[in-house]
């Protein structure tokens, strides 16, 4: 943690609000899997994990 603080000194950067934005974006991409899975009657609990991970990228 104290070294993306340090990091994002260097780079001129709010580490508080990258964090808050990168949280914001993980929920959004999150939703939109939540959507698709959902949409497509698939059953998260019961897919591999590559599966998953295929899901993770087309919600990109």
């Amino acid at each position: 943690m104290f070294e993306m603080t340090g990091l994002a000194k260097a780079l001129d950067t709010e580490s508080e609000k990258s964090l808050y934005n990168a949280c914001g974006r993980f929920t959004e991409r999150f939703e939109r899997l939540e959507k698709n899975v959902n949409k497509a009657g698939i059953n998260i609990q019961n897919v591999s994990p590559e599966v998953v991970k295929i899901l993770w990228e087309n919600a990109k």
